[in-house]
């Protein structure tokens, strides 16, 4: 009976490790110059190269020392005129850190519901900054996902609030997401965790439905 349950049980938890795997949008980037706006935006345009699904939005932590407060981010349109999604990155170190170390920061994200964006279209991706948290511009040597293409820098003047950036700017770097290209969102590890009860209980069940049979086993 062991070996069974060992066996049924290790294949749902294999999955969920891989679940939590997301790509980067922007995976590195390089720049000397750093700077603060009071409550504008910071962003860039993009094009999405394949269909993927955006699953967090995030900011550069510039120190991996945490915000002085919460930001939020969000993605529109090509027109700007249609947030898709936002959430709000959280002060401190609250947020979690994913990817790589640029600079002696890393990128924080907040989880969203899974938001489908198509191949050939172009969107725009912004952060609200204030408290003095920085965003790093006129980047070069960008490097981005095999997904993501066309990366120019986006802005709104001082005092926008949270709406999209759309003045033309040098590539602005501070929000981030991460994505899959999964043909359906991947599903929670709660919902995954749940397989993994059921198939435990199936094999418990085929097993002592075989002792009945055969009381010699």
């Amino acid at each position: 009976m062991k070996p069974i349950a060992v066996v049924c049980l290790c294949i749902p938890l294999t999955i969920v490790t891989q679940a939590n795997a997301g790509f980067l949008a922007v995976e590195d980037f390089d720049s000397n110059l750093s700077g603060t706006v009071n409550d504008g935006m910071a962003g860039w345009r993009f094009t999405v190269d394949d269909d993927i699904y955006v699953e967090s939005l995030g900011l550069f932590d510039n120190d991996s020392d945490g915000f002085n407060a919460s930001h939020q981010v969000g993605i529109w349109d090509a027109t700007g005129a249609t947030l898709l999604a936002s959430t709000t990155v959280q002060a401190g170190t609250a947020s979690a850190a994913q990817g790589p170390t640029i600079r002696f920061g890393v990128f924080r994200f907040e989880s969203i519901a899974p938001l489908a964006l198509s191949a050939g279209e172009s969107y725009i991706i912004g952060a609200n900054y204030v408290s003095d948290d920085q965003f790093y511009y006129a980047a070069f040597d960008i490097s981005s996902s095999s997904s993501i293409s066309s990366i120019t820098g986006v802005r709104s003047d001082a005092g926008s609030g949270f709406v999209a950036p759309m003045l033309g700017a040098s590539n602005r770097f501070g929000p981030n997401f991460t994505f899959t290209t999964a043909a359906e969102p991947v599903p929670e590890p709660s919902t995954l965790a749940l397989f993994g009860i059921g198939g435990l209980g199936l094999c418990s069940y085929r097993w002592r439905r075989k002792r009945m049979l055969n009381p010699e086993m």
